[in-house]
């Protein structure tokens, strides 16, 4: 159960990767396009504003801004109303300032994966940032299921030890929920086995996000059924083959 454990958090870190690489290839996409670095340019934020609009769109994502070098917003869109504009400048701000060109910006109560890339004009030397472009995925069951391909595997992503999405029924969700707040998983890098319902699991953790104002975590549930299935096949074929040597021994 243990190998059985250790390989579907290795083939989730894989997914993973994967999804990141084509969600930071997109953000990388929209800043060369030409169009977007002249509306840079205007250095005008209701220009900015209104201008981005088809950038929004092409992107697909759920959160898109575009802001200036220093970090100040220009234009920000959501698909749900709530963010706070200012809030966002903050967290555009830790991002810049620790480096980050993938983050996870948890705010209002919702988690976005977020993938930041610098727009550019000039070529070597000449080379002029005009600003960046930052486009975020709303975390919810969508990309839980998609972070959950490896077959037989359930998922649950927490922000701040609040659960924020998972391929589980909300009954189930919330069962979970209580025992985070319990500690009953603080796991670390352990396993354990959790019985929820007349379902057992193998469950172990993957840190997506180590900051420590909104830290990120993916719980992995390895369904125990097939294991205790095969356990209890081959016990029974000890069983009969016991039995059978007994009766040849007779």
């Amino acid at each position: 159960v243990r190998e059985s454990t250790v390989a579907s958090v290795h083939e989730f870190e894989m997914i993973r990767r994967q999804l990141q690489l084509q969600l930071s290839r997109t953000a990388a996409l929209l800043a060369e396009i030409p169009t977007l670095k002249a509306l840079m340019t205007t250095r005008h934020a209701p220009t900015i504003q209104d201008g981005s609009v088809p950038f929004w769109k092409l992107a697909g994502s759920d959160l898109f801004l575009l802001a200036e070098p220093a970090g100040k917003v220009m234009a920000l869109h959501v698909t749900r109303t709530g963010l706070n504009m200012s809030e966002t400048e903050s967290q555009v701000m830790r991002s810049l300032n620790e480096g980050e060109d993938s983050a996870w910006w948890y705010e209002g109560g919702r988690l976005y994966w977020v993938f930041l890339r610098p727009v550019t004009a000039g070529a070597g030397a000449n080379t002029k940032q005009l600003g960046w472009v930052a486009i975020g995925y709303e975390v919810d069951s969508t990309i839980a299921e998609q972070l959950a391909m490896v077959a037989g595997t359930k998922i649950v992503l927490t922000a701040s030890d609040h659960v924020i999405a998972s391929t589980f029924s909300p009954s189930e969700e919330s069962e979970i929920q209580h025992r985070i707040t319990a500690l009953e998983l603080a796991l670390g890098s352990e396993t354990r086995e959790v019985i929820l319902g007349s379902n057992a699991y193998e469950v172990t953790s993957v840190a997506l996000y180590e900051n420590p104002a909104s830290p990120v975590q993916c719980y992995v549930f390895v369904p125990l059924e097939r294991p205790m299935r095969f356990i209890q096949q081959l016990n029974r074929t000890i069983l009969i083959v016991g039995v059978s040597a007994v009766l040849l021994a007779l």
